[in-house]
């Protein structure tokens, strides 16, 4: 049985990002250990399902896509980046006594 991680897509603060603001990201999460091969190091892996990114429009689709490929959810991440940052302005360094006269 694969196992899938979904999650919120978050925003880099220096990017506007318009087009990924609102998505909603499936990763596979990796089942099989990799195997070194010979004195290079190189390493070899089967499973290819970890490079696979799949993006949705909302968190119900991206469920039930998971549910009708027959995928364990493990974990359903919301970004913390949503909550707006509050409003302060320059004055209200000044309340309360701050500045010492």
């Amino acid at each position: 049985m694969t196992s899938v991680i979904i999650f919120e897509h978050e925003t880099v603060v220096n990017q506007s990002a318009y087009a990924v603001k609102n998505l909603w990201r499936l990763q596979y999460i990796k089942n099989q250990d990799q195997r070194h091969i010979g004195p290079i190091g190189w390493i070899a892996d089967c499973d290819t399902n970890p490079q696979v990114d799949i993006s949705f429009e909302s968190l119900e689709k991206a469920l039930s896509f998971a549910e009708k490929s027959g995928y364990v959810v493990l974990e359903v991440r919301h970004s913390p980046l949503k909550e707006a940052p509050s409003h302060k302005s320059y004055a209200d360094n000044f309340k309360n006594g701050k500045i010492r006269s």
